[in-house]
């Protein structure tokens, strides 16, 4: 397999080639954002294609911070919502899935960081925080917390 061919658990079956997508028309299979730049199309002619970062998104999540229980990266055959920015899952795409709780997830969303510090609070970090599924509090979902 040549290194820019890669084997991906979202699209079983074929290899996808590193491509370089240009023009709006295009879309992440994974995140169904536009996809614009680099990313990975299926070798076998389907139109299938992922953006470059979206393959690097591992099978499963740990993350404490987030969620208490073990998070699968799945495809989701209907539309949810995403328990941390409250955001569209549309059918098709992927999130992180707890399946004892029902907890969704945005694989971007796996990616905020737990503490900014902002401009317009300087004196403070604000900290990233999830409540009764929800992501709760001010700024890009996250609430100010002294430290």
């Amino acid at each position: 397999m040549a290194q820019d061919t890669i084997s991906h658990f979202s699209h079983p079956g074929h290899e996808l080639v590193k491509r370089h997508h240009v023009g709006p028309s295009y879309f992440c299979d994974m995140c169904w954002e536009p996809l614009t730049g680099p990313g990975y199309g299926c070798v076998a002619g389907c139109d299938f294609a992922i953006h470059d970062s979206c393959a690097a998104h591992p099978q499963t999540l740990s993350s404490p911070e987030l969620h208490a229980h073990e998070l699968v990266l799945v495809q989701t055959h209907e539309e949810l919502v995403c328990d941390v920015c409250v955001g569209r899952c549309a059918p098709g795409s992927f999130l992180y899935r707890c399946p004892p709780c029902g907890f969704d997830m945005h694989p971007s969303c796996a990616r905020l960081p737990q503490a900014v510090r902002s401009t317009l609070h300087p004196g403070h970090d604000l900290t990233l925080v999830v409540a009764d599924g929800r992501c709760a509090g001010m700024v890009l979902p996250l609430r100010v917390m002294q430290r």
